[in-house]
């Protein structure tokens, strides 16, 4: 059997950062890792990264956090109207 692909869910809200681990089992998916990191103060302010650092920071945390192996990553962009 071929194992099948592993994609990484990404959500970056102002408050707190998301990731899922996702894969195709038989014709199902199936979540393999939820874990979400709350964010300081000031981080995100109005849809603007204000502190790149801490971000990145909660971003690697949830994925050393998630032991995955994939680099996979799908995530939305939320845009001013």
């Amino acid at each position: 059997m071929v194992a099948q692909p592993r994609v990484l869910g990404l959500d970056i809200g102002t408050r707190v950062v998301k990731l899922v681990e996702v894969h195709r089992s038989r014709k199902q998916l199936q979540l393999a890792y939820v874990g979400c990191c709350p964010l300081p103060d000031g981080v995100i302010v109005e849809k603007e990264i204000r502190r790149p650092e801490e971000l990145a920071e909660a971003i690697a945390s949830l994925y050393q956090n998630s032991k995955s192996k994939t680099t996979d990553v799908c995530m939305a962009v939320a845009a001013n109207p």
